[in-house]
């Protein structure tokens, strides 16, 4: 699967701290499809299938992905699947 980050965009909230940036990702099917912080589990493996391989604990889960030279990690909450944060880095040999 290919994909292209066409456009990001990270929002600051003043008091509270970070928010999670919303990514708009266009696949190589022509379909542009939308991460943020409303995103889900579900709306992960939607876009991306069944994930390489999933860490799991009481706080966090996380899916693993390794697509061409890249490894994408979208850390989410156990209970509610609500995504938190997304890592994109290359794949280490």
């Amino acid at each position: 699967m290919a994909f292209y980050t066409n456009r990001h965009t990270a929002e600051y909230e003043m008091e509270g701290g970070f928010k999670l940036a919303t990514i708009n990702l266009r696949l190589a099917d022509g379909r542009i499809v939308q991460l943020s912080k409303d995103s889900k589990r579900s709306n992960v493996e939607d876009i991306f299938g069944k994930p390489n391989n999933i860490d799991f604990d009481n706080d966090e889960t996380i899916l693993f992905y390794q697509i061409h030279n890249l490894t994408l990690e979208f850390e989410m909450q156990p209970n509610d699947g609500i995504l938190t944060r997304m890592n994109l880095f290359p794949t280490e040999d």
